[in-house]
Parts: structure tokens; sequence; C-alpha cells
């Protein structure tokens, strides 16, 4: 079988195979309901707290799913923990219950998408990030006008960074 000559380098093949691997396990994760995922604890932020930076429940680097809720009992807020740090899709809403806020976190790393729209729906924000470092940011007023683009100018000092994590990160 021949591959497409993107994948003939074995870097290039395991990164794409990594990546849809870390996308199907974030997709079971996070987006499927009981029984599929019945061990998965979802426990009110009220009963967690803070040991030095990570999450804690009764002692222990909580692993889970940590949630919140306004006073008129809707959803605020979902993030899913991995030994008491966020790991995995990430959401938020507001009170009339649209969807807020949605980001992939990975522990120690800024999140790489982040979305975030009006109480009526209309998207107000897109910025994409790698290794921490902002890519590409757009925001829109209420009405649907982009009002703000941003982009990373290769050759600034955070482009550097950039090139720098990514090295560091294939060393290994």
């Amino acid at each position: 079988m021949d591959l497409p000559r993107q994948f003939t380098d074995k870097r290039s093949l395991k990164t794409v195979i990594s990546h849809n691997i870390a996308g199907l396990l974030e997709m079971a994760v996070c987006c499927a309901k009981p029984p599929y995922f019945t061990s998965f604890v979802r426990i009110h932020e009220a009963n967690l707290h803070y040991e030095d930076d990570a999450l804690v429940l009764n002692g222990k680097p909580f692993t889970g799913i940590g949630y919140a809720d306004f006073p008129n009992g809707r959803l605020r807020r979902e993030v899913m923990y991995v030994n008491g740090f966020p790991e995995g899709r990430c959401r938020e809403w507001h009170e009339n219950g649209q969807i807020s806020k949605e980001w992939l976190a990975e522990r120690g790393v800024a999140p790489s998408k982040t979305t975030e729209w009006y109480g009526n729906g209309q998207i107000k924000s897109l910025c994409l990030r790698e290794h921490g470092v902002e890519l590409e940011y757009q925001e829109w007023s209420q009405d649907g006008e982009l009002v703000t683009k941003r982009t990373l100018i290769e050759g600034s000092p955070m482009h550097q960074v950039l090139l720098r994590m990514r090295k560091l990160k294939a060393e290994g």
C-alpha cells in the first residue's frame, strides 16, 4: 500500500496516528454517556479543594468530572480532571443554558483551542494556540462583525518561543 508522501516519514505518521488516537480517546471520555463510563466520578466543585496547584478530593488528586451550577440549578461549568489537573474537553455555560466557552485542556499547557459564545448563541471569539503561544485570535461583535484579528508574526519574539518549544518537544 502506498501512503501519501507526507506519511512516508515515520515521525509524521506517528504524529498523525497519535493525534487521531488522542481525539478518539477525548471523544470517548468526554462525550460518552453512562453506562459506558460509569466509573468516572462526577463531583460538585464545592466538595473539591486545591492543594498546591492540584485539585484534591479526600486528600488525593482528583480524577473525574468537576462541575458547578448556577443558583437556578442550571449547569455553569464542567471540567474533566486527571490527577488533579484539567485534561480534555472543558465547558462553561451562560445562566440561560447557552454554551459560553469550550476549550481543550492539557496539563501545564494553555488550551490549544478556545471558543467563546455570547448568551444569544453568536460566536464571540476563537483562539488557537500551540505550546501556549497564541497562533491566531478572532473576536466578533454580538452582531457577527469581526472586530479583532491577530495572527502570530513569523520572526517575532513569540514565534521564536514557539520554535524553541517545538524543538524541545521533538527532542524528547
